[in-house]
């Protein structure tokens, strides 16, 4: 988290217009401290093998995953109230992970954690995920993360997470899919937004049914208070990210062997 005067605009946490701040998404200390390559989506329709997806290019950050999103002082606040709690949560998740070495489609660990400043620290994410004027149509989130006791997230949403086992990244700003119903089944209309960094996957869902992918409801963690520490047993699903769609969380051999019937269809 480091000050410039070279970037300005509106934070996106409390919409001040001014000098912004470099926040990483996640933050640095949680594995966010090294060279990621965003790739360029637009390239993906134009391959015809997407075997080649991981040849992909696109832009690169130096310092990690991230961006000039918020002023300085809502990204001192935020970081000093939520972010050492929120990377001994991640410490925990890739523990557990790499000890499972991808075998488990599923996985049920203890977690030692403050669970409302871990999912504050998603909830700030989101908002450097999103543009400016995502406060302005989420106002009980910009309340929720600059008052450290607030509690309790709008019924209207819902944070999913899973875990990534995979070796790539990938965000999203608020998108929407659909997906059509036939005979019984209803269509289904999803909003949400994304955020994949190792070791977890996160969904913020808006008036939407689950995810089409199992992931683990979280959003009770914001009905505990500040200083309430908790251990919590918690069935989190394995993920993979290997296209750059959002939502999009199957692994290669699926994503290629849908993409070789369809072809022969």
């Amino acid at each position: 988290m480091r000050r410039s005067s070279a970037k300005v605009g509106n934070c996106h946490i409390c919409g001040g217009y001014g000098a912004l701040s470099f926040e990483h998404v996640p933050p640095e200390s949680a594995f966010n401290d090294r060279t990621v390559v965003t790739p360029d989506t637009k390239r993906v329709f134009e391959l015809r093998d997407l075997d080649k997806l991981p040849d992909l290019k696109g832009k690169q950050s130096q310092r990690g995953q991230g961006g000039y999103t918020l002023c300085e002082r809502c990204n001192s606040r935020t970081g000093h109230w939520y972010g050492s709690h929120y990377a001994a949560w991640v410490y925990q998740g890739a523990g557990y992970l790499a000890r499972s070495k991808g075998a488990a489609t599923q996985l049920a660990y203890p977690y030692h954690l403050l669970p409302l400043r871990v999912i504050k620290q998603i909830v700030c994410m989101f908002f450097s995920v999103n543009g400016a004027r995502f406060r302005e149509a989420q106002p009980q989130l910009e309340r929720l993360v600059l008052n450290n006791e607030s509690r309790g997230l709008p019924p209207h949403i819902k944070i999913y997470v899973g875990y990534l086992h995979a070796d790539r990244s990938r965000e999203a700003g608020v998108a929407a899919s659909v997906q059509l119903g036939d005979g019984v089944r209803a269509t289904q209309r999803r909003v949400y937004s994304e955020i994949s960094f190792f070791p977890f996957s996160y969904i913020l869902s808006f008036d939407s049914p689950a995810p089409e992918h199992e992931m683990l409801d979280i959003t009770f963690f914001a009905n505990y208070g500040y200083n309430d520490f908790a251990t919590l047993h918690l069935p989190i699903p394995t993920l993979s990210v290997y296209t750059p769609f959002p939502g999009d969380f199957r692994n290669r051999e699926t994503v290629l062997r849908q993409a070789h019937r369809e072809r022969d269809l």
